[in-house]
């Protein structure tokens, strides 16, 4: 895949989330760009022994089981769903789209897909083109709500159905105009980088956290996970945020970003890559400065290329990930529902699993393995079948 040298070219893609410069601990006031440490106190051993706990609990299989009662799919037969995603070529996209388009057609619906490239200008677009088409629904794929708000109010005038997805925390409210939510637990995955930093650091881990500034998950990921993990468990740590200006500019802005926050800080020995997307750019960058060996990286989405670097020990340390297949076949359940006229799920279950060198050995790095759900050890293609009659 990469040797710690010279990493090869990737595909940059998204999976982000809204933030901007905040503070991140409770003993090191942190800014976007910088931090500046105040007197610290040791991490107690009851929260080094806390994170280790976590970690161990998470690295099991999660046996996820769908939720929501039975009901008859058939109904939906002959619709089209319209799917626009925030960027279709990203690994973790890719495999939630294969799976709904694998789930839906067992039901004999078909789906249409729009990319809108990242852009909100093309995001728009592609709404516009299928409330033009009058699908049976409409699919948004990591995509803020509130960026295209006037288009999903003028398909819901028309009458078509819109779900939000991976756009949100899986606990958190729904958008005001959606008529279904599927989504990651994000805050429960951030938290668990942090719980694996903290833990392998023995709770005096110098942070820096990629943030990106244009999505919307500022207060599951950053808020509810990392700043608030660190701060409650991690008083001997130091963490500084920094951020891109957008998704879009990963390709060009990762790279830098990283350089720069080492040159300023060569203590930094952890970066946290929000997103798998962000990891290329941030290899590429500690390969540059000769970090291999004193720098981890931590992720979130374990895709198959990022999950070959954990076992090939290529900066990535450890990776924690939803399961993206079933999460293809739970949203299939959530637009199944919708166009059968059911109530939809209120929270769909999606398992959490974290990947360290202690287990990566357990699965198989290949594609198959990958669009499978096998790392994950669901058998829920079944389960759902047996949910729509």
């Amino acid at each position: 895949m990469h040797n710690a040298i010279r990493p090869k070219p990737r595909v940059l893609g998204v999976l982000a989330l809204a933030a901007s410069a905040l503070i991140l601990t409770a003993c090191s006031a942190t800014t976007a760009g910088s931090s500046v440490s105040s007197t610290k106190t040791a991490t107690s051993a009851a929260d080094i022994t806390y994170a280790k706990a976590r970690i161990a609990q998470y690295s099991k299989l999660p046996m996820t089981v769908p939720a929501g009662k039975a009901f008859d799919a058939s109904v939906a037969k002959g619709k089209t769903v319209w799917y626009i995603p925030l960027v279709a070529t990203v690994a973790p996209i890719q495999a939630i789209a294969t799976n709904l388009k694998r789930a839906l057609a067992t039901e004999g619906v078909k789906m249409q897909e729009c990319d809108g490239k990242g852009s909100v200008v093309g995001w728009n677009g592609c709404i516009q083109q299928a409330v033009a088409q009058k699908p049976g629904a409409i699919v948004l794929e990591s995509i803020n709500p509130t960026l295209v708000s006037a288009s999903i109010a003028s398909a819901k005038a028309a009458g078509i159905p819109v779900l939000i997805d991976t756009a949100t925390d899986s606990t958190s409210p729904w958008y005001s105009n959606a008529s279904a939510q599927v989504s990651y637990d994000y805050t429960l995955g951030s938290q668990l980088v942090a719980d694996w930093i903290i833990a392998d650091s023995k709770g005096k881990a110098n942070v820096l956290v990629i943030d990106t500034n244009d999505l919307s998950l500022k207060t599951a990921v950053t808020k509810n996970g990392y700043q608030a993990e660190f701060a409650k468990h991690c008083s001997g740590c130091t963490v500084t945020v920094d951020s891109v200006t957008s998704s879009a500019d990963w390709g060009t802005m990762v790279t830098p970003l990283v350089t720069s926050a080492l040159t300023k800080n060569p203590a930094i020995n952890y970066v946290v890559a929000e997103y798998d997307p962000e990891v290329p750019g941030t290899i590429t960058a500690l390969a540059q400065l000769g970090k291999q060996g004193s720098v981890k990286v931590a992720a979130f989405n374990a895709s198959l290329e990022q999950m070959q670097d954990l076992a090939q020990k290529n900066y990535v340390s450890v990776e924690v990930g939803s399961d993206q297949n079933s999460l293809g076949w739970a949203e299939a359940d959530q637009v199944l529902r919708v166009l059968a006229g059911k109530p939809p799920v209120q929270r769909e279950a999606t398992g959490t699993r974290v990947f360290t060198s202690s287990n990566i050995g357990s699965v198989s790095l290949n594609t198959g393995k990958f669009y499978s759900g096998a790392w994950y050890g669901n058998s829920f293609e079944a389960a759902y079948k047996q949910l729509w009659g």
